[in-house]
């Protein structure tokens, strides 16, 4: 039996004058059953990459405790200014900062280009439902333990007020007004609804029917469902792919929540995949295939695939469904030719579930994407296409279709269920990123670097400032970068050229979206009145991959003297090979 704790929170004025959140949080009254965990075709373990366990000799406590302090995220997080939190107003939520944004938007452009190769449209779908929704796709009954539920605040007062009632012995009564004036919890019920309260006493709460309790998502697959509900489907429509990029919503505890890889307000690349189940073997093998890729790319090519199953009491579904979603993801992960382990019980309520699970710096397992297979979703919210028999199809119902569905008049056609396929290539942006930070130590490679290059100018004071903001301007936005002829490389920029302020209101410059595209995140030294030596080294403390020089010389000839993170020396540069070598790095993603 599971008793739920109602807990209640005041939203601040400035979130807007109608809602607040409540909390639901599964109790426990007995204790839960044991997991043993079988291992087919067991992986040997390997560092994720030289760049990630740099001490993977170091075998001892201290030495571990030792690389665990020079890698944890959170202290390369606020020593680089990548994020930071506010537990007092928000626990849980992170706030990117803007080099952490960088990093963030660097990687979704990554994906959003895989996502378009592999034919998935992007949409944007709501944050809050109705809890008749929760309903139909199973979570209230389900998930509704790890769910933020939200109502306005006479509704608050109601439920509160209800609740703490019934939990002294009484029956829930009509509302006859707010206590403690509107909008505003009592001590008494803050107090009283802080306590245990049973569903049984929630459903019976007036004025908290479907219609004034709705449900923060904490996954995006019900609102994809009703976007592939809006009109009738045809088998050749299918596969519908679908990626959603909106931020998500789970109740973690309070004593759970750690730095980025436990929070409560996160974002998923999440996608869903509606397909027939003729299609599932290619999706899957495609969905493995993109996964491979961006692990790739993001230095973890000895990732670890797990199979979980269907879970021993909360499920939904018959056992022959959960049989054939489980054989199709074995025959995936077979294709892949990579060895992995199963997990039985540990997959979600409506089906069996792929995982991936890197490891950090210290050699602990994280669990990153999730590939999922459900047949019981389509059914629920009613899903179908129309198709031609014979379709192979978990269910299907006959029905007679118009003209207008068929090439011959009253032919008879077949509305089949289609297949879930939901994947998310990352999992939590938010707990990859900490995963991210510690795996490189802050050493961000160029093309994840919010902190590509840094140009420090020389000699004459601020003389050389003027070239320097010139050359942030070249290098951030390349398209803006013309190649001088050979007579103005060897006599310099004019005076007016080299003289602009670097902010792009002062020049009047004209915005080109599609020109400025392509960028790269330079910064300039403006206290230049301190040594060389101090500059560079302070760049280098601050993890910039190039550090770029500039004196008279440089602005002479439209140069740059470039020196790498580690102080390798490489040479002097035009502003067209910087660009291009930036270009190349970009490209290769090192």
């Amino acid at each position: 039996m599971l008793r739920l704790a109602l807990r209640s929170a005041r939203v601040p004025r400035t979130a807007g004058p109608h809602v607040r959140l409540l909390a639901w949080r599964a109790v426990p009254t007995c204790h839960e059953g044991t997991r043993t965990l079988v291992t087919k075709s067991p992986a040997e373990t390997k560092p994720a990459s030289p760049k990630a366990r740099p001490h993977r000799g170091s075998t001892s406590a201290a030495d571990r405790t030792s690389i665990a302090a020079e890698h944890d995220h959170r202290v390369i997080g606020q020593a680089q200014a990548l994020f930071t939190f506010h537990s007092d107003v928000s626990p849980g939520s992170v706030f990117l900062l803007p080099h952490g944004t960088r990093i963030a938007q660097r990687i979704f452009d990554t994906l959003r280009a895989g996502y378009r190769f592999y034919g998935f449209d992007e949409v944007m779908t709501p944050l809050i439902y109705k809890k008749t929704l929760w309903e139909t796709s199973g979570h209230w009954q389900n998930y509704a333990d790890d769910m933020f539920i939200v109502t306005d605040r006479v509704h608050l007062d109601s439920l509160t007020r209800h609740a703490a009632n019934w939990e002294r012995g009484g029956q829930a009564t009509e509302d006859n007004g707010s206590t403690g004036g509107p909008g505003l919890l009592s001590a008494t019920y803050q107090s009283s609804c802080c306590g245990d309260v049973t569903a049984e006493a929630l459903n019976a709460i007036p004025g908290g029917g479907p219609d004034e309790i709705l449900g923060l998502k904490p996954m995006n697959c019900p609102g994809h469902c009703l976007l592939f509900n809006e009109r009738p489907r045809s088998y050749r429509e299918l596969p519908l792919r679908l990626a959603d990029f909106s931020p998500l919503h789970r109740n973690e505890n309070n004593g759970s929540l750690s730095g980025l890889t436990r929070v409560r307000k996160f974002h998923q690349d999440d996608g869903h995949i509606f397909c027939r189940p003729d299609q599932i073997a290619e999706e899957m093998a495609h969905a493995l295939t993109f996964l491979d890729r961006i692990y790739e790319l993001l230095a973890f090519p000895d990732y670890q695939l797990t199979l979980s199953t269907r879970p021993t009491d909360k499920y939904i579904g018959e056992l022959a469904e959960w049989d054939q979603a489980e054989r199709a993801l074995e025959e995936a992960l077979e294709r892949t030719g990579r060895p992995w382990t199963l997990k039985p019980g540990d997959g979600a309520f409506y089906g069996p579930k792929i995982d991936v699970m890197v490891r950090d710096a210290l050699g602990r397992a994280h669990q990153t994407a999730t590939i999922q297979l459900d047949f019981q979703l389509p059914r629920r919210f009613g899903l179908s296409y129309n198709g031609e028999a014979p379709l192979a199809d978990m269910a299907t119902t006959t029905t007679t279709t118009t003209a207008s569905e068929s090439t011959t008049p009253s032919a008879t056609v077949t509305k089949h269920t289609p297949v879930i396929i939901h994947r998310a290539i990352l999992g939590s942006l938010e707990r990859m990123l900490a995963i991210l930070i510690e795996h490189y130590a802050g050493k961000w490679p160029f093309w994840l670097s919010p902190r590509q290059a840094k140009v420090i100018p020389v000699g004459g004071g601020d003389k050389f400032l003027p070239y320097a903001q010139q050359v942030q301007r070249w290098l951030a936005h390349p398209a803006t970068y013309q190649s001088p002829p050979s007579s103005a490389s060897e006599n310099g920029p004019s005076q007016e050229v080299s003289s602009r302020a670097t902010d792009n209101h002062a020049t009047g410059a004209h915005f080109d979206p599609a020109r400025l595209a392509e960028h790269f995140y330079i910064d300039v030294e403006a206290d230049t009145q301190r040594s060389l030596n101090r500059m560079v080294r302070e760049a280098q403390l601050a993890q910039y991959n190039f550090i770029l020089v500039v004196g008279e010389k440089e602005a002479t000839n439209r140069t740059v003297s470039v020196r790498a993170r580690d102080g390798k020396q490489m040479g002097t540069l035009t502003i067209a090979e910087c660009i291009a070598l930036f270009r190349d790095l970009q490209a290769r993603h090192q």
